[in-house]
């Protein structure tokens, strides 16, 4: 997903689509009962233990950790040696699951410091989305959404503790904008209610949730102490247990070490593509004139609808073979988040909901004429340029990224696989969600949807050279190494603007060990590609069929299917 919205807000949106994809058993066995039954129970609590567990208290936290500790103990009971290579994966990756959240809820504690966690938006912005739903039952499910969350702002201020100034000004951006979608954007929804009394309640409920978003927005400017960036560093033990949980095993330096390498080999081959354009032009300058080749503003909607057309055309001809038995869509729809509305308005998505036999996806497009001054239009326009929409937004978000990659995925039925999106119990590691996502650009670039535009591929190589970045960046700063300044100017230096290597580098202190996974995970994808190749030969070997196999096996870190990847080339090549 792009660098400039919040990771944690489109990760957020990732893992809700994910999480309501369960399609009818289409490809694999369940796997070992007594591990089914564990993953199972774990992911689908009961309703006693929903109330101990479920929403932002303290005591929900508490409850949720000490429950994720008892599923440890239980799982370790379980002797994985006795265990198939798939089911074996699935035990790995579960543990990680749980152990990476036992992590972050009682050692990084990530809950006491992030203050926009505690603005609950996305469960309301979700349900305005889901175009399928009648749009009653929808106005219905929005009003419940408004009315459920306003507990989070109470404990927002019970439980945040000297979170970094940068997160509390971020916190306060999120609320600003959500007051100005609420004067806005809300003001139609109310207008189209189905009936007045369901307009009433709506208004009712938006009044309600607006003077709790401004008691809270005044708390985070007046009353809330901030403390030091510094301190979100979880230093080398916790970076490297978190790096274990990614299945990304490698050491800081070796991390380091490889995105150094891949960094020169990028801009080496950016220099030489910016000589191709225009030899008296450096890479960094062709940059900036590739943001003022944008899309006329007011057929964005169409544009892009016609070019992710295009690109599934390409994906379903020559990328990836998709099975019989269910269908998805995807569709841009004119709702600007509320993250969307500061600079960096490139979207929030994908959504995704399954309607019986379906998939349908949903990005959130925001609008020029929701800018009022002409340097902020200005901003949105060069956000919009060709070389981000057809290089990097539609093959990353759209096809075969995030969208088509959700419903790829969710037919794998094993649910150590599927469940393992159920937020907000355990987070998908990044290498195959994130990894399969930047891939997925490189991929279309080689099968031609860039038309082999110099300046197109350019974009491609600098989308790229920000990822690199993160390998580099976000290993130091979590062990104290570099500081946040020090990033934001290395980001600048990948030629981003100044304001979104602010976002870039707030995006590191955010979630850490995640963004490594962004390229980390095309370095591994690549890595089996090669293996899968060698075991096949070259005459037997069929990309195509190596994506589509990849994708089946569900979202599991590129690391950990590896065995069952290699197992599954060895019985295509008939050396098993």
């Amino acid at each position: 997903m792009n660098a400039i919205n919040s990771v944690f807000v489109r990760f957020y949106m990732f893992l809700i689509a994910a999480t309501l994809f369960f399609l009818p058993l289409v490809y694999a066995a369940e796997g070992d009962p007594r591990l089914v039954h564990l993953v199972t129970r774990f992911y689908q609590p009961s309703g006693d233990e929903i109330e101990l567990i479920d929403g932002k208290s303290r005591t929900a936290f508490e409850a949720r950790a000490k429950r994720t500790d008892q599923f440890l103990q239980a799982l370790s009971k379980i002797d994985r040696s006795s265990l198939g290579t798939a089911d074996r994966i699935d035990y790995d990756y579960f543990y990680a699951q749980l152990d990476n959240s036992m992590q972050k809820l009682r050692d990084i504690k990530i809950w006491q410091k992030r203050p926009s966690d505690y603005i609950p938006f996305n469960d309301f912005f979700a349900a305005s989305l889901d175009q399928v739903v009648p749009w009653e039952e929808r106005y219905t499910t929005m009003i419940s959404a408004l009315t459920s969350d306003l507990h989070d702002f109470k404990y927002g201020k019970e439980n945040l503790v000297g979170p970094p100034p940068l997160w509390i000004e971020r916190a306060v951006t999120l609320a600003d904008n959500t007051l100005s979608f609420l004067d806005t954007e809300m003001l139609d929804i109310i207008a189209r209610a189905p009936n007045e009394i369901l307009g009433g309640k709506m208004q009712q409920a938006a009044d309600a949730y607006r003077h709790q978003l401004q008691e809270f927005r005044t708390f985070l400017v007046e009353d809330l102490k901030p403390g030091k960036i510094g301190e979100l560093a979880v230093g080398k033990q916790g970076y490297e247990r978190l790096l274990r949980n990614h299945f990304l095993n490698y050491s800081v330096d070796e991390l380091v070490a490889i995105g150094t390498k891949l960094y020169k080999e990028t801009e080496q081959l950016m220099q030489h593509t910016a000589a191709q354009i225009d030899s008296n032009k450096t890479w960094q300058q062709l940059i900036e004139e590739n943001r003022m080749d944008h899309m006329d503003p007011w057929n964005l909607y169409t544009d892009l609808a016609r070019e992710a057309a295009r690109a599934k055309v390409l994906v379903y001809k020559e990328i990836v073979s998709v099975p019989d038995g269910v269908i998805e869509e995807y569709r841009y729809v004119r709702r600007a988040h509320p993250e969307t509305i500061p600079r960096g308005a490139s979207g929030i998505g994908p959504f995704g909901f399954t309607h019986n036999d379906r998939y349908v996806g949903y990005y959130s497009l925001p609008s020029i004429d929701q800018y009022n001054t002409w340097p902020r239009k200005s901003e949105f326009l060069q956000d919009w340029s060709r070389a981000w929409y057809i290089a990097q937004q539609i093959p990353h978000e759209v096809y075969p990224g995030h969208h088509f990659a959700i419903f790829m995925t969710g037919k794998n039925q094993r649910p150590a696989r599927q469940l393992a999106g159920s937020a907000p119990y355990t987070d998908v590691s990044s290498t195959m969600s994130e990894g399969w996502a930047v891939y997925a650009e490189e991929l279309m670039y080689n099968h031609g949807y860039l038309n082999d535009e110099p300046r197109l591929f350019l974009g491609h190589l600098q989308h790229r050279l920000w990822r690199i970045a993160r390998i580099i960046l976000d290993p130091q700063f979590h062990t104290g190494l570099i500081d946040y300044e020090y990033m934001v100017d290395f980001f600048e230096g990948t030629g981003t603007s100044r304001g979104q290597a602010h976002v870039e580098a707030t995006q590191i202190t955010n979630i850490p060990a995640h963004d490594v996974g962004y390229y980390m995970g095309v370095v591994e994808i690549k890595a089996l590609k090669e293996e899968y190749r060698d075991i096949l030969g070259s005459d037997q070997f069929d990309s195509k069929e190596f994506n589509t196999t990849l994708l089946l096996k569900g979202n599991v870190p590129v690391a950990l299917i590896r065995p069952e990847m290699l197992e599954h080339a060895r019985s295509l090549a008939g050396k098993n």
